[in-house]
């Protein structure tokens, strides 16, 4: 968890608990009654895991000449993640800002990876030229 789910702006704790208490919690209880294969918190974080291995995000971005530390338009982000990774995925900046946060990705009852709906693709950016922040960097070794 530390080297692929780290924190942006609070504690890797206080983090990981926002993300229990939002998503899993909501998730264990679909997936219960779906007869579904997540059914305790570390079932959440390992298959959140599993699915973050599924496409790799700064390599998408590399190959659309994007970097730790540069910056691009909202949909050229987008289109290097669909092209990289095969679907459209949603993306959020840092509250205030226009520093890249996270990308978000839809998946259906499956766990199969599916584009996320276009009329909400850009969250909480300031404006359309996002910033790739060099901390993403650490991410590249962990990957």
């Amino acid at each position: 968890m530390l080297e692929n789910w780290p924190s942006y702006g609070q504690t890797n704790s206080r983090f990981w608990k926002h993300e229990w208490d939002k998503h899993g919690s909501c998730a264990i209880t679909y997936e219960q009654q779906i007869g579904g294969p997540v059914t305790t918190q570390h079932d959440y974080f390992d298959k959140a895991l599993q699915l973050r291995e599924q496409c790799n995000v700064l390599e998408s971005l590399k190959a659309f000449g994007i970097s730790p530390g540069s910056s691009a338009p909202a949909m050229d982000l987008l289109a290097a993640i669909k092209d990289g990774c095969g679907v459209f995925p949603q993306m959020a900046c840092h509250p205030g800002s226009s520093d890249l946060e996270e990308f978000r990705f839809c998946y259906d009852d499956e766990f199969r990876a599916m584009d996320c709906h276009p009329g909400k693709a850009v969250e909480d950016c300031r404006s359309d030229e996002i910033s790739l922040p060099v901390w993403q960097q650490t991410l590249t070794a962990a990957a």
